[in-house]
């Protein structure tokens, strides 16, 4: 049943959609998401010491407020710079070492995925005229933590 509500949340949020309190006829479900997000350097899947506390405190927040009773899904971006194909493998890369970390906390992650730069946190709307606009690069240089409590 966790792996039909992750898969309807991971849509609705995914693809923007709102999410529902209904899985199915006559089953109702709670549901609360918390979204976080962990940042990476240029070209660059490795866990810094900031990353590690973000996560460590997102971790610590989860226990205390769910116990055990949440899961988490785990989605890599990119910025545009480097093509599609690189830019997905690189946002894999960052997902399954932030699912790895979180796995070693005892954190359950039902879902890895990569969306490179198709979908980025921040639209970079003038990135291929403009490539001073590093505030916006970074921020899309993430991992993006959704957290799924029932």
């Amino acid at each position: 049943m966790i792996k039909t509500i992750l898969s309807v949340l991971m849509s609705a949020f995914l693809f923007g959609c709102a999410t529902t309190n209904t899985v199915s006829q006559n089953t109702n479900v709670r549901h609360d998401a918390k979204v976080s997000i962990v940042k990476f350097a240029f070209d660059s899947s490795k866990l810094n010491a900031n990353s590690k506390t973000t996560l460590n405190n997102v971790v610590a927040a989860n226990n205390e407020k769910y116990g055990k009773d949440y899961v988490m899904a785990v989605v890599g971006r990119t910025d545009y710079v480097a093509s599609n194909e690189y830019n997905n493998d690189l946002g894999m890369r960052r997902a399954e070492h932030v699912s790895a970390y979180l796995k070693e906390k005892g954190v359950t992650v039902t879902f890895v995925q990569s969306m490179g730069e198709s979908d980025p946190v921040v639209i970079e709307p003038y990135i291929a005229q403009n490539f001073d606009n590093i505030a916006v690069r970074e921020t899309n240089r993430s991992v993006t933590l959704i957290t799924l409590h029932r």
